[in-house]
């Protein structure tokens, strides 16, 4: 939630709440080195450095529209 609200304050311009959330969620864990870090980004488990993760068990060709850039359909 705190890394919600910074990235909401940071779009807001609100400077100082930014900081202060950002500085809340840097702080309440510890942050992966190295290997480590290049590992959770092929794990499909939830880990405490994912603020948000897609699913990576579902099985569907549908989310790929996720992580692709597609033309429009339709232009008008």
């Amino acid at each position: 939630v705190y890394g919600l609200l910074a990235r909401m304050y940071l779009y807001m311009e609100n400077w100082q709440k930014a900081i202060d959330y950002a500085s809340l969620v840097i702080d309440s864990t510890s942050l992966s080195e190295g290997q480590d870090y290049l590992d959770m980004f092929l794990k499909i488990e939830n880990d405490d450095e994912s603020l948000f993760k897609l699913n990576g068990n579902l099985k569907t060709p549908y989310l790929n529209k996720f992580y692709t850039l597609e033309a429009p359909l339709a232009i008008a």
